[in-house]
């Protein structure tokens, strides 16, 4: 049996040493993300729905990035209690949650809240 058709790994010293003086490049070490860290990841950002996208943009809706992590804190919070659908109140503005799908459902800024009822939420959270 020739080498060509035999599977073998390459012999690789210890410490890259050839002889005195002659090294190696070091082997290539691929960089991945352990599952936990990419679900972890996944977790903790806030979907918005097409219909909330729209409301945030027609009332020029936007939010910094530590009020996002405010959202998704608020959301697991309401998670732990067992709410399904809830309303969280920040910064003067109304987002309506679904606390199992982690996504915001509708937006309502201030000027838009007068007179508004809000139905088939089962908490709420004032942030």
């Amino acid at each position: 049996m020739t080498l060509s058709r035999m599977n073998y790994t390459p012999f690789r010293p210890l410490n890259n040493l050839l002889s005195p003086g002659v090294t190696l490049p070091p082997a290539k070490v691929k960089a991945e993300k352990s599952f936990a860290a990419a679900l972890q990841g996944a977790e903790s950002k806030v979907k918005v729905s097409q219909h909330a996208m729209q409301r945030m943009a027609e009332r020029k809706i936007s939010l910094p990035q530590e009020a996002w992590q405010k959202l998704s804190t608020t959301i697991d919070k309401m998670a732990a209690k067992g709410a399904k659908e809830g309303l969280i109140y920040m910064q003067n503005t109304a987002f309506v949650v679904s606390v199992s799908h982690k996504m915001i459902i509708t937006a309502v800024d201030g000027k838009h809240l007068t007179d508004n009822i809000f139905t088939n939420i089962d908490s709420a959270a004032i942030i």
